[in-house]
């Protein structure tokens, strides 16, 4: 009875221990392949470069590994028009925390600041705030390729943005919620 009663706790805390690592491992591993606080950009998806996992071929993406614990991060980009465009947060154990995309913006360009819970920031670019669940995440951005003779103006729209801590001194002001 004690050795199934033993065998049955070891299997619960190994399974979610489990649960608790494997997404962690797996983010980590993801945003390692990014600079951080720097916006990456990816060409039109094909088999042979994946960007992302499980990409969508008419879609292009840049990524951004955002981390908020010295300070709010800035994401500025111009919103396509005529076409689908998103931006997903996704925190380190891989939730996804945030989605807005071009019909819900009201201002292009869309400006989004990241914050950590608590932290007291200035707000210089009037941009939706969002408050990240942990410190480090992802930040992906879609935008859809109606036809491949529109992607060298994708990839012009796509160069526009940008993702970038605001200095520290912005962060020591009072908050502006």
């Amino acid at each position: 009875m004690w050795t199934a009663l033993g065998t049955l706790v070891v299997a619960v805390v190994v399974h979610i221990a489990t649960l608790v690592a494997i997404p962690l491992v797996i983010m980590n591993a993801a945003m390692a392949k990014f600079p951080v606080n720097e916006l990456s950009m990816g060409p039109k998806t094909t088999a042979e470069n994946r960007l992302v996992v499980r990409p969508c071929p008419d879609l292009v993406y840049s990524v951004a590994s955002y981390d908020v614990s010295k300070g709010p991060v800035l994401f500025t980009a111009q919103v396509p028009v005529d076409t689908y465009w998103s931006v997903s947060l996704y925190n380190q154990d891989t939730d996804n925390f945030f989605v807005i995309n071009d019909r819900q913006i009201k201002s292009n360009p869309y400006n989004l600041l990241l914050v950590k819970q608590g932290m007291k920031y200035e707000n210089p670019a009037n941009a939706q705030v969002v408050v990240t669940p942990g410190d480090r995440g992802l930040l992906l951005v879609r935008h859809l390729l109606v036809s491949d003779d529109k992607m060298n103006e994708l990839i012009e729209i796509q160069k526009q943005a940008s993702v970038k801590m605001i200095n520290a001194q912005a962060q020591a002001s009072t908050s502006s919620n």
